[in-house]
């Protein structure tokens, strides 16, 4: 993450979270279509956010961003949300503090457990970044990374391949459907998922790319998201070394707050207020509260919202198996 001004310093510390404005939330509209997949069993979620106080890369909305997702959450029927961050007064060693050994326990129990029909959410709010990789998988020759507040000079990094293990492969072999909105730089691959789906086109169809570079392209519903579709993201995918058999078991997908080559804003300028939050978090919230009821109109909202405000970050989409974006969202 990175400041959204024209300066790249860090942020100030955030001054108490006040609600933006306009953030009504919509509970129950997608579960009513007659087509809607069953109520899952269990609605679970796990919060990250690392403001990485009084260092040099100190940011200002992280712990803001858990806030506002975990509001939403709830609005949405999550009953069990278990958050890490780095508020002050915390004690470093305790177990709400979001070091590499706290993050990767609190996804192990986010999947534990898990069944066919359940709903899980993960979401990241902080730093992110890459490290040489070294199994010769990523076509960069790059991870992507997460970095936990105890990251010791980005020595102790989460790589995307950890975040496979912990999150992607449990879920998806379990049948249930994970949810992931990782608002950090770099993050467009960060859970080395196989399939990324670009943009619009000029006929507003949504295109998903795979490594031999074909595409499928899925009908857009007409309709006033069309004119909000940004150009086609351009940013190369880093890998897609992932099996086949991802098509089969539990839908993951994740929202992304830029591509690999991309760094994500941590702002003020969107939510109304003094207070920071990150431009992708607030970008999903806000398309939730205002009542987008399928990916499509949740990446056209965001990807809009971006660009009118000039932010050059693209937010990235990616699954372990091509699907119509213009389905009711399910979370």
């Amino acid at each position: 993450r990175h400041s959204g001004s024209s300066s790249s310093a860090p942020r100030h510390p955030p001054r108490p979270l006040r609600r933006a404005p306009g953030l009504s939330f919509l509970v129950g509209r997608m579960a009513a279509a007659s087509h809607a997949p069953r109520a899952p069993r269990r609605r679970k979620a796990l919060c990250v956010g690392i403001n990485y106080y009084g260092t040099p890369a100190q940011l200002g909305g992280c712990v803001n961003d858990v806030k506002l997702m975990s509001a939403t959450l709830h609005r949405l029927g999550f009953t069990q949300i278990e958050t890490l961050t780095d508020e002050p007064g915390r004690a470093f060693s305790g177990a709400g503090m979001p070091t590499r050994a706290n993050i990767e326990a609190a996804c192990r129990r986010l999947v534990q457990g898990a069944q066919e029909g359940d709903s899980l959410f993960f979401h990241y709010s902080g730093h992110g970044g890459r490290s040489v990789n070294l199994s010769g998988r990523e076509r960069t020759g790059y991870d992507s990374t997460l970095i936990p507040v105890d990251h010791n000079g980005g020595k102790n990094q989460i790589i995307d391949d950890d975040m496979d293990a912990l999150l992607t492969e449990p879920a998806r072999a379990a049948g249930a459907r994970l949810t992931c909105v990782v608002d950090a730089c770099h993050s467009g691959t960060v859970l080395d998922l196989p399939f990324l789906c670009r943009g619009a086109d000029a006929a507003g169809n949504w295109l998903w790319v795979t490594e031999d570079a074909t595409s499928l392209a899925v009908t857009e519903r007409t309709g006033s998201v069309r004119a909000m579709m940004c150009a086609v993201c351009l940013a190369p995918r880093n890998t897609f070394a992932k099996p086949p058999e991802d098509a089969v078991g539990g839908l993951v997908t994740c929202l992304s707050g830029s591509s690999d080559a991309q760094t994500s804003a941590d702002t003020k300028l969107l939510s109304g207020t003094s207070e920071a939050t990150g431009a992708c978090t607030w970008c999903f919230v806000e398309a939730i509260g205002q009542g987008a009821s399928s990916w499509s109109e949740v990446m056209g909202f965001i990807r809009h919202k971006l660009k009118q405000t000039k932010f050059r970050q693209v937010p990235q989409f990616c699954a372990n198996r091509r699907f119509a974006l213009d389905e009711p969202l399910n979370i």
